[in-house]
């Protein structure tokens, strides 16, 4: 909470309403730039783009509880498999989710754990 304070009262001190070269926007402008090439940013980002989709977010769901194939999830979701496949293979491509073949069938599971990442982030942001 002092810090919230902390913050609120540099920005006031700092601040020249009106004024776009302020010394407190120019941080602020630094501390984007630091973080925009930070390279967890763009992993951040592949993940939040393939979990903004409501099916994927639910598959990724159901796979971090176990692992499935194509099928089954085909089943669960009442998809054709083609439409399952498009949503694993962005997943997948977002680093999100695996597949290791086990005789004719792929079977898809988390690769990272990023809601309970993104969750324990909120957390501590929140203390």
């Amino acid at each position: 909470m002092n810090e919230q304070k902390d913050r609120v009262q540099e920005f006031l001190d700092e601040f020249e309403p009106g004024c776009s070269k302020a010394p407190y926007i120019e941080k602020k402008r630094a501390l984007l730039n630091k973080i925009r090439h930070d390279k967890d940013f763009k992993g951040d980002l592949a993940y939040h783009i393939a979990l903004s989709n409501d099916i994927r977010l639910l598959i990724y769901k159901m796979l971090a509880n176990e692992s499935l194939c194509t099928c089954a999830l085909a089943q669960i979701f009442e998809m054709t498999e083609g439409s399952v496949s498009h949503h694993l293979k962005k997943l997948e491509q977002a680093g999100l989710i695996i597949g290791q073949k086990k005789g004719r069938y792929t079977m898809y599971s988390t690769k990272v754990n990023f809601l309970k990442m993104f969750e324990q982030d909120r957390k501590r942001e929140s203390t």
